[in-house]
This record gives C-alpha cells, sequence and structure tokens, in this order.
C-alpha cells in the first residue's frame, strides 16, 4: 500500500508541475518577441510606434527586470522629449547593467540627459490645499535656439494637459523660466538644483475649465487635452483589440545588441 502511494504521489508530481514552465516560457516568449519589435522601431526611427510596444513589454511580468526593455524605453521616451521617464527608465537601468558594456550605455544616456536637462523640484506653496494639478511653464526670455525650443515645447505640452503630483522633481531645459507664473533658474551642473513653490492649475472637470488665482484657462487648456485624449482612445482601442496596428520594419534582423 505505501509502494503504491509513493509510486502515485511520484507520478503525479511531474503532472501537477509540468504546466508551469511551457506557461512561463510562453509569457517570457511574449516579453522578448514584444520587446524586440519596439526595439525594431526604434533602430528605424519610428519611434511613437516603439514607445507603444516597448510599454507594452514593460508593463509584462519580468518587464521591468529586462535591461533591454528598460534601457530602450528609456531611450525612446529621451528622443520623444519624455525626459521624466527616460530619467526614470535610466536609474532603473542603472541597477540592472551587470557588465560593462551596459554600464557604459547607462552612463552614456545619463550625460545626454544632463548635458540639455537638468533637475527642478517644485513643491506647493504653504497656501495650496491641492496635491495634484497642472503646471505652466513660460520662458522668461526667447528662445532662439531651434532644438531647445522643440525641448521646452515639448515640457509645456506635456505638463499643461497632464496633472503632477507634489512634490515632483522634474527634468527642464536649462535657462530662466516661470512655472505659474513663479520664476527659476535651471543652471547647468547645479550643485543644489533649485526647489520651486507654485500653485497648482487645477482642472474642473464638471466646469471644463482650470484656474490658478482665479485666471480662466479653460479653453486653450481643454484644447490640448481633448487633442491628446483622441489620440489616447485610438491607442487605447489599437491595444484592447490586440491587433498589430503597424506594419513591422522591413529589416527583421535589428535585435537587441544586448539582452
Amino acid at each position: 500500500m505505501i509502494r503504491r502511494i509513493a509510486l502515485t504521489l511520484a507520478l503525479g508530481a511531474p503532472l501537477a508541475l509540468g504546466p508551469v514552465t511551457p506557461a512561463a516560457a510562453q509569457q517570457s516568449g511574449r516579453l522578448v518577441e514584444t520587446r524586440d519589435q519596439g526595439v525594431l522601431y526604434y533602430k528605424k526611427k519610428r519611434f511613437k510606434q516603439a514607445r507603444r510596444y516597448l510599454d507594452r513589454a514593460y508593463a509584462m511580468k519580468g518587464g521591468p527586470g529586462d535591461f533591454p526593455t528598460v534601457y530602450y524605453r528609456g531611450m525612446t521616451a529621451f528622443v520623444l522629449g519624455q525626459v521624466d521617464l527616460a530619467y526614470e527608465m535610466m536609474t532603473v537601468a542603472e541597477r540592472l547593467a551587470v557588465d560593462d558594456a551596459r554600464k557604459r550605455r547607462v552612463k552614456d544616456l545619463g550625460n545626454r540627459i544632463r548635458e540639455l536637462y537638468g533637475p527642478v523640484t517644485f513643491k506647493a506653496s504653504p497656501n495650496e490645499t491641492n496635491s495634484r494639478g497642472r503646471i505652466f511653464f513660460e520662458a522668461k526670455t526667447g528662445i532662439i535656439n531651434k532644438d531647445k525650443k522643440e525641448r521646452f515645447a515639448a515640457v509645456q505640452e506635456r505638463y499643461q494637459t497632464t496633472s503632477v503630483e507634489l512634490p515632483a522633481t522634474l527634468m527642464l531645459p536649462y535657462g530662466e523660466f516661470t512655472a505659474n507664473g513663479i520664476p527659476f533658474t535651471v543652471v547647468e551642473r547645479a550643485e543644489k538644483p533649485p526647489v520651486v513653490e507654485i500653485f497648482l492649475q487645477v482642472v474642473d472637470e464638471d466646469e471644463g475649465g482650470a484656474s490658478v488665482g482665479g485666471l480662466d484657462t479653460s479653453t486653450w487648456v481643454w484644447i490640448g487635452v481633448g487633442a491628446a485624449a483622441a489620440v489616447g482612445i485610438g491607442v487605447g482601442a489599437a491595444l484592447l483589440l490586440g491587433g498589430d496596428e503597424d506594419p513591422p520594419p522591413e529589416s527583421a534582423d535589428l535585435r537587441p545588441d544586448f539582452r
């Protein structure tokens, strides 16, 4: 009787454990396939499509611990002007880099970010009762340099249409700016990054407007939000449908330089 039970357990154990390994392998395969597709788009300079696939890969199990996914997601965000995300991915990639080649790549990304952007910490003013809202940035002087103007425009657009929670440290181009009317300066390689106290611009979703100190900016804020929402709906629908809405790049031999 004891022998029969032992034999049953011995035969049953593989049956119980068997399905786990193929499922894990399948999930890992989906991560690699999705990540590699994003890398292909990145190398073909189709950065919006790359970001879409790399976001998917990062959201999968194992994504935040996969160095190529994290690194290329940061690189793609940097190219698209989403520097806060690029900086976040860089810090994650630093922890995942286990060899000299990867460490050099991460260091290079960090240098590229710091050459153009510096950190600024925004805190709520003492009388501010809201912890979440919009920040409207303006340049105190005209920006002549085309590249810098484009970088700053990307920052403006993002935070006009995206609420942030304070305190928050954001990456901004070097120069003199205002945030919701409060002046500050981002100095290159500053030993002590600036800390700026502001009143947030809060969006009244019921009224469709936003205000700071009584200034109504509903019209132009919500034009930006509407455009972003339209894009978001299109992307969201595609993700829900699960289809490959973007044709794959012509060359299929481009893969991450490291795994």
